[in-house]
């Protein structure tokens, strides 16, 4: 069993006032980096079902143009690697600004504020209690939501784009 936490003494209200905004920073940028990992994500996956239509009105219209087909699925296998690196990225930068202020929580604002430890626990798949209105509430992600976590089937997504782009490439070639 984890023991709890031991709260570093804040020695004044301005050094608590410091933990606050540090706190209050470190969340914001969890938040805009989260946007902007979806927002990139998202450009993305337009990106490449452009490519794919593309590539599939290639292959149905009248004249076959085998060398679109190859241009279009290179293109699209690049852009799956430039996705991949982009949510890859995105991802790690989010880590780190939980990680900054998971680190406050743990050590200035334990038994106060664990919005970001909680969260954590929650995405982990455990079960969370919550005080509202003075009755305690116990949750958990719920099954279905346990089963794959959103950077997994991300990166799934990603994976499957290049498998047709791949198919694709051979089938022109061939």
């Amino acid at each position: 069993m984890t023991e709890a936490p031991s709260l570093k003494k804040v020695s004044s209200p301005e050094e608590m006032e410091n933990v606050r905004v540090g706190y209050q920073v470190a969340v914001n940028f969890v938040w805009y980096l989260g946007e902007m990992v979806w927002a990139k994500y998202n450009a993305m996956l337009v990106a490449n079902s452009v490519v794919i239509a593309a590539i599939g009105i290639g292959l149905t219209s009248q004249q076959l143009l085998p060398m679109l087909t190859v241009g279009l699925s290179v293109v699209g296998l690049i852009l799956c690697t430039l996705w991949f690196q982009l949510v890859k990225r995105g991802v790690d930068q989010l880590s780190s600004y939980m990680a900054a202020a998971r680190e406050l929580e743990d050590e200035y604002l334990a038994n106060r504020v664990r919005v970001i430890s909680r969260g954590n626990d929650f995405a982990a798949g455990k079960q969370v209690t919550y005080q509202i209105g003075g009755k305690s509430k116990t949750i958990r992600m719920s099954s279905w939501g346990r089963l794959m976590r959103t950077q997994a089937a991300s990166y799934l997504v990603i994976a499957v784009f290049a498998v047709v782009y791949a198919l694709m490439l051979i089938q022109a070639l061939q």
